[in-house]
């Protein structure tokens, strides 16, 4: 009784990752196109880069020396960036920096005293800033060199209101850095996928664009401002909802944003209970309903194993059962990583699946237990 029942729901999750592949693949095609094709650009395809930066002093110059190197002019965009009260002179780098390139018009501005945290930020920059297209990344990041260029090109082609884009993290060499790039591909590959058919799911906070009038429509982060996180998919769904404001995704490996991974395993902990805290408050019946199915399968996976340790559950079944769900989830992983030459190992897919339905039921709990967690040096509560 039980191998059938999670036969059927094994069943359907092989066939969403298909789906996702599928999609993913079609996305990569026009991704492609748009890249090979000339628009001319005019004043109103204008972009401002926005940033919010808190006790960033070891990562902010490099991501200054990636914005300086896009191949998108710069008459068509400016920076700027919003120092979120740090306390290791991070706003003194940037303003040294913009010093040593006039050509590039670059805002490094102070949140005042009264506001704080990403949304904030991201709410100063917006206000200060002058053109009708915004992209926005984290201050640790490293945009690729036509980052803005084609974020550019897709919102012209497409007249897209929203776009998602990829992110990666880089260097990924110790296993716990391995095991976070794997999460992170399986996580893009499905907010790809969901956007390609125009479903606003999942995206990133590290590479996003959308247009500045969407943005004051929807009332920028009103209602859920006192949410530490969500400045990403919150946004998304707002804007999603407005009549003639279609979203899209830019999967094209020259738009990628790349990112640290955490480098040890609590700081791995942390930011997944960031991430975490934010479902509970989702009003998107896709999260609901996507986060269910993938919770109903761990649960059941779980119960199945618990039941083949007590001799109830027909072990050639269970074998058949994890043969076909791993085989699936590496296809799934390769098919993901593979237009961007991003290595995923065997064994290191096979760790996560023994691991990961664990990992998943732990972080179920913690999200429904999370009052608080650390980041950027700043206690938050949620």
């Amino acid at each position: 009784m039980m191998e059938g029942v999670l036969w059927g729901i094994l069943i359907p999750y092989c066939a969403l990752l298909l789906w996702i592949i599928q999609a993913y693949r079609h996305n990569r095609r026009l991704s492609n196109d748009l890249a090979m094709e000339a628009l001319p650009l005019d004043e109103t395809d204008s972009v401002s880069v926005v940033v919010a930066m808190r006790n960033e002093s070891s990562n902010i110059e490099t991501l200054l020396d990636c914005l300086a190197r896009q191949t998108l002019s710069p008459r068509y965009w400016e920076l700027c960036l919003v120092d979120d009260h740090s306390t290791d002179g991070s706003k003194t780098i940037a303003e040294n920096w913009a010093r040593r390139h006039p050509g590039l018009s670059v805002k490094v501005l102070t949140l005042p005293a009264s506001m704080h945290g990403k949304k904030a930020a991201i709410t100063y920059g917006i206000q200060h800033s002058r053109h009708p297209f915004i992209c926005c990344t984290d201050a640790d990041c490293r945009p690729s060199a036509r980052w803005l260029e084609l974020m550019t090109k897709h919102r012209k082609k497409n007249k897209l209101a929203f776009i998602g884009g990829l992110v990666r993290l880089h260097p990924a060499n110790r296993l716990v850095e391995r095991l976070q790039s794997l999460e992170m591909i399986a996580l893009t590959g499905t907010g790809a996928a969901l956007l390609q058919r125009r479903i606003p799911g999942m995206c990133n906070g590290a590479n996003l664009a959308f247009e500045q009038a969407a943005f004051w429509q929807v009332g920028g982060y009103e209602g859920n401002e006192h949410i530490p996180t969500g400045d990403d998919e919150f946004l998304l769904q707002k804007i999603a909802r407005l009549p003639g404001k279609p979203v899209g995704f830019l999967s094209h490996p020259e738009a990628v944003v790349y990112t640290h991974p955490c480098h040890d395993w609590y700081g791995w902990i942390e930011q997944r209970k960031r991430w975490i805290s934010k479902w509970k408050y989702h009003q998107s019946g896709m999260h609901k309903l996507l986060g269910a199915y993938i919770g109903l399968l761990y649960l059941a996976w779980l119960a199945a194993t618990a039941a083949l340790i007590l001799n109830g559950y027909g072990i050639v079944h269970f074998a058949a059962q994890c043969a076909v769900k791993f085989s699936f989830e590496f296809v799934f992983l390769y098919a993901l990583s593979k237009p961007h030459r991003q290595a995923v190992r065997l064994l290191d897919v096979l760790l996560l699946f023994l691991v990961y339905p664990f990992y998943a039921a732990y972080f179920v709990w913690v999200g429904s237990r999370t009052s608080s967690y650390t980041w950027k040096d700043r206690r938050v509560k949620v």
